[in-house]
């Protein structure tokens, strides 16, 4: 692999001859391949996941694995149930970090979300009563996101799309905030070549400008005691130690340490002055690709165990909430109480959640979410929220994909079918199915291997294929 001279002559400057040698050569090898299972639809230990050939695990994610090959990922159903994220190992990193420092329920931003994996690897990590919103301020990429959090199917989430300036003129105050920035890449090079073929200094000075900006819009949303995780796949000291040092000065950051072991291999931070405490992942050292991690704190260390006088929206528990309506693009007309009824019978704990109109559809997001909802739809482009529970066509409700792939969905509320390989990817290719003659008419769950696959209306001789056009296989083997 060939790379740019610059960034040679960086590397060597950086970490010497020597080190920077044995990292050139690992980036010129294949990439190591890696998953995060959900451990709320599946378990290594009982229940291996269909085609994964799971090796080692990821030591610091204790739902992280590295796999022996890589398999063709879009013709297993498992992935597209949600059952597992492809991630990077070292990105699983973030799991670690929250679990150390968040340990009572929190309100998250992930600034730059998309595609999903930090976000959703979040959602599981955060402690049990905590919502994250997940934002991506580029359209594509934004609605990408959406689908990987519907997948993983974690109910305490929305997700936005929005530039990082709206979030600090939406008044709204966050407990952790996450900027995995865009960044020059460095550290992907053998996982995405053409990251090699933009490199150039101009364009990493670029990056810390960009990066800059979006910190200091960070931090004006971020609370008193609140904690900063910066992050980036990149390599120089610029985009990195430099933008810690940046915030130091700038800011009242407070740098925090990371419990790491050494067996780990995670290498200390190459310019100790600008940033004491950071956490580099070397591709020649652990198992994974380049990523830089630091975690600060904002102001005053005693209010980070004062939540509830922080934020009081944040732990308020409201009482049992009149069914309310928000302004949506093509708001859906209101429900009828028996509607009302079943579509709560739809989940688990449904007496918790309030459910809505949204857009096209109805979803249900927990009560206590319900003021979040409102301040950031008053100041945010909302994607989505909580769980969709389904589209109205005409009188009727079409339960939703969401419903289907959702932690949170009550399953014994559907008739359902268990189908074999070949049914499940006829049915991620959007094709119609035959159903066993004995399968209810109606909408159908189907499963496979035991995990929700998504709906069908069966109609006796064929079943309607409910899966969304635009989340449809287009292609096999890659």
């Amino acid at each position: 692999m060939c790379f740019p001279t610059d960034f040679t002559a960086m590397l060597r400057h950086t970490f010497g001859a020597t080190e920077s040698e044995a990292l050139l050569t690992a980036l010129s090898k294949p990439a190591i391949t890696s998953v995060r299972l959900n451990r709320l639809k599946v378990n290594a230990a009982t229940t291996p996941p269909h085609g994964l050939p799971l090796g080692g695990e990821v030591p610091w994610c204790r739902d992280g694995y590295y796999l022996k090959q890589r398999p063709s990922f879009i013709d297993d159903p498992l992935l597209h149930q949600g059952g597992y994220y492809v991630q990077e190992a070292a990105s699983m990193f973030l799991s670690a970090v929250i679990r150390q420092y968040v340990s009572k329920p929190s309100f998250m931003l992930d600034l730059c979300a998309a595609p999903g994996g930090k976000a959703t690897l979040a959602t599981t990590a955060l402690p049990e009563g905590s919502l994250l919103i997940a934002n991506e301020p580029v359209h594509r990429r934004a609605n990408i996101l959406l689908e990987n959090i519907q997948k993983w199917g974690h109910p305490d989430c929305m997700v936005t799309q929005n530039m990082p300036d709206d979030f600090s003129s939406s008044r709204l105050m966050f407990d952790v905030i996450l900027c995995d920035a865009p960044c020059s890449g460095e550290g992907m090079f053998r996982k995405e070549p053409v990251a090699i073929e933009q490199w150039s200094t101009a364009y990493v000075d670029e990056c810390v400008a960009r990066q800059r900006d979006i910190l200091s819009h960070a931090w004006a949303c971020l609370r008193e005691g609140g904690l900063l995780i910066y992050s980036t796949c990149t390599l120089n000291t610029l985009e990195n130690e430099g933008n810690i040092g940046w915030l130091q000065r700038q800011y009242d950051a407070t740098v925090l340490p990371v419990r790491v072991d050494d067996a780990w291999n995670i290498s200390p931070s190459v310019a100790p002055d600008a940033c004491r405490y950071a956490y580099r992942f070397l591709p020649h050292r652990t198992q994974g690709e380049g990523l830089f991690m630091a975690v600060l704190r904002k102001g005053d260390t005693m209010a980070a165990d004062s939540n509830a006088d922080i934020y009081p929206l944040l732990c308020t528990q409201h009482a049992a909430a009149p069914r309310q309506k928000l302004k949506g693009k093509t708001a859906t007309k209101a429900f009828t109480d028996s509607e009302y009824t079943m579509l709560r019978s739809w989940i688990w704990q449904g007496d918790d959640f309030d459910l809505l109109p949204f857009d096209d559809t109805v979803v249900a997001l927990r009560r206590q979410w319900m003021p979040m909802l409102q301040r950031a739809r008053q100041h945010l482009h909302v994607l989505g929220a909580g769980i969709v529970l389904a589209t109205r066509k005409g009188s009727t409700l079409v339960p939703h994909q969401a419903l289907a792939l959702s932690t949170q969905l009550q399953k014994q509320a559907f008739a359902s079918c268990t189908v074999d390989y070949t049914q499940a990817l006829r049915y991620l290719h959007a094709e119609s199915l035959q159903l066993p003659g004995d399968t209810p008419r109606g909408f159908v769950l189907l499963l496979y291997n035991g995990v929700p696959l998504g709906f069908v209306k069966n109609l006796g001789n064929r079943a309607n294929n409910l899966y969304p056009q635009h989340w449809r296989i287009r292609k096999s083997g890659s």
